[in-house]
């Protein structure tokens, strides 16, 4: 009882980021020192005049946003990591940074009542809060700096491997992958309206929607799986910009003609990069930590308190 009315507390005080007392710290992690310096700030600045709140409260919002709340703690522990280490990223050097430079989103008290329902609200609020303190001011890190920490929903069935800007991204096997809800998805749509949406594409050239299917061809695909080059007519498209064009949830996708429409078949959900959200949290039921977990999807990475 004391422990909800302390958060019901909490929520009536802050009802958009929510900061509470709490203890316990990661082990085995290597610690900066950086007692003395100021600690990292999220500027609200939704319309006048801003207002500080510090980056460990802010994760909680920001993490909920991006992982399912049903998911193992360690799951969400790890991607805690990845939201402070995103932050951290483009902070730089900087305490301080304004809300709308921050390219992502969070979750409000509102809108964690209603998708969670009252019934869960605090127990799953709870469970990002432990997250945040538990994982407390740790970022991952290459050579010294703060990766560009990539994620995703499900994989095709394996992760990409980075590039030359990315050497930490490690590919992965995610065989089981396929048994997620929604790995596997087809869209429909008749040529006319796969022609429109191509057309939509930057530089896109006019096509026949009576010979736009003969003209499919997918040139190139990653190791993955994810189509890196598609011809259609004769342009060359990436994988990403037909993904978005189509509407489709990944870059690995087929086509095939059915009752004279254009099927899309689709593997997975995102990018492809990183952390495979799905795949991490039936390790994390096997038992991973969250560091054996990002240490799947990483390679060559630190994980220190930043």
């Amino acid at each position: 009882m004391k422990r909800t009315a302390a958060l019901c507390m909490s929520l009536l005080l802050f009802p958009y980021l929510f900061t509470m007392a709490w203890t316990g710290r990661a082990e085995g992690m290597i610690r900066m020192e950086n007692s003395a310096a100021e600690k990292r700030m999220i500027i609200l600045d939704r319309g006048g005049e801003g207002y500080p709140v510090p980056v460990e409260d802010y994760l909680i919002g920001m993490t909920a946003m991006q992982i399912p709340a049903d998911y193992e703690k360690e799951t969400i522990k790890a991607q805690t990591i990845i939201a402070r280490t995103y932050l951290c990223s483009i902070m730089g050097e900087e305490r301080r940074i304004q809300e709308s430079a921050i390219d992502a989103d969070i979750m409000t008290e509102e809108e964690m009542r209603r998708k969670w329902g009252k019934e869960n609200f605090l127990d799953y609020y709870q469970k990002f809060a432990d997250a945040a303190k538990e994982t407390e001011g740790i970022v991952i890190t290459f050579e010294g700096k703060a990766v560009d920490p990539l994620f995703h929903r499900v994989s095709a069935g394996k992760t990409r491997a980075g590039d030359s800007l990315h050497p930490y991204l490690a590919s992965a096997d995610c065989e089981n992958d396929v048994g997620a809800e929604g790995y596997l998805t087809a869209v429909s749509m008749t040529p006319e309206e796969f022609c429109q949406r191509l057309s939509e594409i930057e530089d896109s050239l006019n096509l026949v929607p009576e010979e736009v299917y003969k003209s499919l061809q997918i040139v190139e695909r990653d190791e993955a799986g994810y189509v890196i080059q598609a011809k259609i007519g004769e342009k060359l498209y990436t994988g990403e910009e037909i993904q978005y064009a189509l509407g489709l949830k990944s870059p690995s996708f087929s086509f095939e003609e059915m009752e004279g429409k254009i099927r899309c078949i689709v593997q997975g959900e995102g990018h492809g990069y990183g952390f495979d959200q799905w795949n991490a949290n039936e390790k994390a039921k096997e038992g991973y930590t969250a560091e054996e977990l990002l240490n799947c999807y990483y390679k060559n990475i630190e994980l220190i308190f930043e």
